[in-house]
């Protein structure tokens, strides 16, 4: 009940000023699986999938009646398969390769505005090591998110206003782009048992 819903309004003095209001009830249900399954020694297949069905059940702006409507920015479906390999003979090497989806989303209350697409999928990939050195555990690795350099809607800005440029109205940004290819590393350090 009383769900905040942010929204922006054409505003020349304030461009992009969140404001908030509350939806009457929604409901939000859905499921989420998941698994992993060692089908080789070393060799490890992860997996989840989330569903999500959430809508509004009583709401109305001005003379919209959105009881029924999806709620924005939030994927219907969401998927990620997994592979970690971690053999005997790597003596502590491993690697993950990691492929993620999410279903397009709606970015408005009205579902006047769509997602640009009708999902995405983006592959990561890790490598690392484990072990001791001395008294020390020790864990460095590297990563390279979005290996393919998909580009994709890292996020939306729910119910984005359309900007004022000179005498013309251009749409809202309602699409956040996600990173492109990207490496990182990382290094855990760990003393005792």
């Amino acid at each position: 009940r009383d769900e905040l819903i942010s929204f922006e309004v054409p505003d020349p003095l304030f461009p992009e000023r969140r404001y908030f209001r509350n939806a009457g009830s929604a409901r939000h249900r859905g499921l989420e699986i998941g698994g992993a399954v060692g089908f080789a020694r070393g060799l490890e297949l992860l997996s989840s999938w989330t569903y999500s069905d959430f809508e509004y059940t009583d709401y109305r702006i001005g003379s919209f009646d959105l009881k029924g409507r999806a709620l924005p920015g939030i994927p219907e479906h969401a998927l990620r398969l997994g592979l970690r390999a971690q053999p005997a003979f790597a003596r502590g090497g491993w690697a993950d390769v990691d492929l993620v989806y999410a279903s397009g989303v709606g970015v408005d209350d009205t579902l006047a505005a769509a997602a640009p697409v009708d999902g995405w999928w983006v592959t990561n990939v890790r490598l690392g090591w484990q072990g001791s050195v001395g008294r020390v555990r020790v864990a460095p690795f590297v990563g390279l998110n979005n290996v393919f350099n998909a580009k994709y809607v890292g996020s939306v800005v729910i119910n984005a206003a359309p900007l004022r440029v000179g005498a013309n109205l251009v749409p809202g940004r309602y699409y956040e782009p996600a990173p492109g290819r990207n490496l990182y590393l990382g290094f855990t350090l760990g003393a005792g048992r």
